[in-house]
């Protein structure tokens, strides 16, 4: 998980040294920091930077899109 942490910390850092106005985060409905989907951790973690970064913000919450769960049981490879 931790890598994906700093995937979206690198642009949240970029946003705050920049003259970034507002940061737009898209998530996932259902974010929790102990849901059983390592992707709804990661945006869980990812919100929470967000919140704490001191920018203007707005989190998108869409539901699940059932291609995002082929990705998480390796249905879906790219390559």
């Amino acid at each position: 998980m931790l890598h994906a942490l700093v995937n979206i910390s690198s642009p949240i850092q970029a946003a705050r040294a920049g003259a970034t106005e507002h940061f737009i985060l898209v998530s996932i409905q259902g974010v929790a920091p102990d849901h059983p989907m390592e992707l709804f951790g990661m945006k869980y973690l990812a919100e929470r930077e967000l919140k704490a970064s001191g920018l203007a913000w707005s989190i998108i919450r869409p539901t699940a899109y059932i291609e995002t769960s082929f990705y998480d049981v390796g249905l879906i490879v790219s390559g």
